[in-house]
């Protein structure tokens, strides 16, 4: 058996059938430390149709976030934020 997944990029054989591990969204929130409704509103799609700042598929009506989505998520938000400044003083 083969699943095809187009949403995710990836080619899913019997093999690494039991590799795909998706993540609900209080799964997400709780790695994030966030709340399940600050995860749904990063799914979201922004207003003028921009993509959602964190990819998902919907099976049914949930939604299940790739690792790969949340580590690409939390890739760009990383290089979104400045450097955090020194705390050491300079004598």
């Amino acid at each position: 058996m083969t699943l095809h997944c187009l949403a995710l990029g990836v080619i899913v054989t019997d093999v690494d059938l039991d590799a795909l591990h998706l993540l609900t969204v209080p799964e997400v929130a709780k790695r994030l430390r966030l709340s399940v409704a600050y995860v749904y509103k990063l799914l979201r799609p922004g207003p003028d149709g921009e993509p959602p700042e964190l990819e998902s598929v919907q099976i049914g009506r949930s939604r299940r976030v790739h690792p790969r989505q949340l580590a690409a998520y939390l890739d760009r938000v990383s290089r979104k934020d400045p450097a955090p400044a020194s705390t050491t003083d300079a004598a």
